[in-house]
């Protein structure tokens, strides 16, 4: 697909700094956004464990986030096919 004048204006184009009254607001709409679309659980593991599952995260090109929850999946769906 070939790209106009005004898809790399785009790309290009930089807005405005935000004041401080506008990133209160992005924040708060943020927060909100986070509350109604996920559930929270704080995973806790031994000292170092971070750090070791961080950087496997990073060699898949994935988030920590991501790469926690892309195998929690994956073994729900293993242990689901061995009933």
């Amino acid at each position: 697909m070939e790209q106009t004048g005004n898809d790399e204006q785009k790309k290009t184009r930089k807005r405005a700094p935000l004041n401080a009254v506008q990133k209160k607001a992005a924040q708060k709409a943020t927060q909100r956004y986070i509350r109604d679309s996920y559930d929270r659980h704080v995973l806790n593991m031994p000292k170092g464990k971070k750090d070791l599952v961080k950087a496997a995260a990073e060699a898949a090109g994935e988030s920590l986030n991501g790469y926690i929850t892309k195998a929690v999946d994956e073994r729900m769906e293993r242990d689901s096919a061995n009933k």
